[in-house]
């Protein structure tokens, strides 16, 4: 027997083609006293109360899209900036020793930075009265993380990570912030000389 529809095909007295559902006309019939293997089962599809989640289809094809809204609000909110901003940090100073070096002193004059092109630096507020020495080399690793260090290696090597935004650095004494003129590390600000 074969499906009128697509072709395939089908056990004999089949009422339904597998391949494509189509109706075949048949019918199956089992004469009193006879067994058939193809005999019919009522089937109830209905979903039991038990699993109804009472969210109707409609209501969900209406969240979805809110859904998706709130989540492009908070990646908006939270990640983009970040991300541009530190971006943007990186393509206006480059994160080399060439963007720190200088000389750079706070509003008043009363202390002074120095940044060599060679790595060493003067740095006051690293300074170690118990060991009477503070850091004098520096490092900017790939990521733009700024390492203080000392040659004599007495005291600890200090590391600020490089933040997009003043106001971060201001904040963060683990962080600094340095673009065109301006420096500001352990939240001390410093204008390039």
């Amino acid at each position: 027997m074969f499906c009128p529809k697509c072709g395939n095909q089908i056990l004999e007295g089949a009422k339904f083609c597998p391949k494509c559902g189509a109706k075949t006309g048949a019918q199956i019939t089992a004469s009193a006293g006879e067994s058939s293997s193809c005999a019919t089962k009522q089937v109830d599809y209905t979903v039991p109360a038990s699993f109804d989640t009472g969210i109707r289809p409609s209501l969900i094809s209406k969240m979805v899209p809110i859904i998706a809204a709130v989540a492009i609000v908070v990646l908006a909110v939270f990640a983009i900036p970040r991300v541009v901003g530190v971006v943007a940090g990186l393509l206006n100073t480059g994160n080399s020793k060439a963007s720190v070096v200088g000389t750079w002193s706070n509003e008043s004059g009363s202390e002074v930075l120095v940044f060599e092109e060679n790595g060493t630096c003067s740095v006051p507020f690293t300074y170690d009265g118990a060991w009477l020495e503070s850091c004098d080399r520096y490092t900017v690793k790939d990521d733009g993380t700024l390492v203080l260090s000392s040659s004599r290696g007495n005291i600890r090597s200090r590391t600020y990570e490089r933040v997009a935004r003043r106001n971060e650095a201001l904040e963060n004494e683990g962080s600094y912030y340095l673009k065109g003129k301006e420096f500001i590390i352990k939240g001390r600000s410093y204008g390039r000389q």
